[in-house]
């Protein structure tokens, strides 16, 4: 079966025909007889057996398939922790948007009451001559004195 029918076949849009887990065999190969390149020279020399090329050969594509097998795993992991990142700053930023959409409906729906045309301090009688917290409904200030109280 060629490689574009394993791919085609059975594997959702975007998939390809590689295990998770694998390491990518054509680069992990062409690396390892990279390797061998001067053991092989040494063969034809004289100065190296067959037994010898092919425990090398043998050492270089364990030694290249376990080094790619680990940085394919350091980027799948680095891949899923900026996934993640992105995901809770994505998150985080939508949190911010609807506290800040949910606090000016409050402002609008507060500004909205009906009969709330002053504020709150205009309300009270604050800064109005005999107004004050201890103002009656018509601004008069009360103290101690209209009680019978001395020294007031």
């Amino acid at each position: 079966m060629s490689r574009k029918a394993k791919g085609g076949a059975g594997a959702g849009p975007g998939k390809g025909a590689r295990k998770v887990g694998a390491a990518p065999p054509r680069e992990a190969v062409t690396i390892a007889l990279l390797l061998v390149v001067p053991a092989e020279l040494l063969l034809l020399d004289g100065n190296l057996s067959v037994p010898q090329l092919v425990a090398r050969v043998a050492g270089a594509l364990a030694l290249t398939w376990l080094a790619a097998s680990v940085i394919g795993g350091t980027v799948r992991s680095a891949r899923r922790s900026l996934a993640r990142a992105r995901a809770e700053a994505a998150a985080e930023e939508a949190r911010a948007r609807r506290e800040a959409r949910k606090a000016a409906k409050a402002a609008a729906a507060e500004a909205e009451q009906p009969g709330t045309g002053q504020s709150g301090a205009e309300q009270s009688g604050a800064g109005q001559p005999g107004g004050g917290p201890l103002g009656g409904p018509f601004g008069a200030e009360v103290s101690g004195a209209a009680y019978g109280l001395q020294g007031e």
